[in-house]
C-alpha cells in the first residue's frame, strides 16, 4: 500500500489494448460536481427524513462538525480499501488540485466487487449510524451519518454507473480514468 500526494500514475497503457473500453475520462468535474450535488440531496433528504419522523429538531452544520470530517474521510477511505481485492497493491492518495482524497489500485475488479467498494463507506457509516440513531437519539450520531452522506455522493454516482455496465464486466482504473472489458 502506498500513500501520495496528487493523482497516481500507472504503467499500464490500456489505450493500446483492444479489448479494453475506456469510460468517460473527459468530464472529471462535471463527475464530481455530479458526484458532489448527488450528496447533497441525500444528505437534506436524509436531514429532512429525521427532522419529519420527529426524531430530533436539530440544525445540521458542516462548519460546527468539521472536526468529525477529520474523523469520517480517512474512515470512509479506510473502508474502500478494506474491500479492495487485494489492497496491499492500493494506492491511498490526496488530489490537492481536485480537493479529494481517493483510493485506487492496478488490480482488475469484477463488477460486483466494484460495486461492493462503491456501496459500503455509505452503508457502514451513513445508513447503519442512522438506524442506531432510530435507538439512541445523539446528535453526533445524525450529524456523523450526514457528514458521511454528503461524502458519498460521488461514490453513489459510481455504484449506479458501474451497476448500468454489463453483467461480467471487469474494471480498472488507470489514473482518474476507468476501463472496462467483459470476460
Amino acid at each position: 500500500m502506498k500513500f501520495i500526494l496528487g493523482y497516481p500514475v500507472f504503467s499500464a497503457n490500456l489505450e493500446l489494448q483492444k479489448e479494453w473500453k475506456m469510460h468517460n475520462h473527459k468530464n472529471d468535474y462535471k463527475n464530481l460536481l455530479i458526484g458532489i450535488l448527488l450528496g447533497l440531496l441525500i444528505t437534506l433528504c436524509l436531514d429532512l427524513l429525521i427532522t419529519f419522523l420527529g426524531l430530533w429538531n436539530f440544525d445540521f452544520s458542516i462548519i460546527k462538525n468539521l472536526y468529525l470530517l477529520i474523523l469520517i474521510i480517512p474512515l470512509h477511505e479506510l473502508i474502500h480499501l478494506i474491500f479492495f481485492p487485494c489492497f496491499s497493491n492500493a494506492t491511498i492518495g490526496f488530489s490537492p488540485k481536485k480537493l479529494i482524497f481517493y483510493v485506487t489500485t492496478e488490480d482488475e475488479i469484477s463488477k460486483i466487487r466494484f460495486l461492493i467498494i462503491a456501496i459500503m463507506p455509505f452503508i457502514l457509516l451513513t445508513i447503519l449510524p442512522l438506524i442506531i440513531f432510530f435507538y439512541w437519539q445523539y446528535y453526533i450520531i445524525a450529524q456523523f451519518a450526514l457528514l458521511n452522506a454528503l461524502a458519498s455522493g460521488i461514490d453513489l454516482k459510481s455504484f449506479f454507473y458501474i451497476y448500468r455496465q454489463p453483467n461480467g464486466s471487469v474494471f480498472k482504473m488507470v489514473g482518474s480514468a476507468l476501463y472496462s472489458k467483459i470476460i
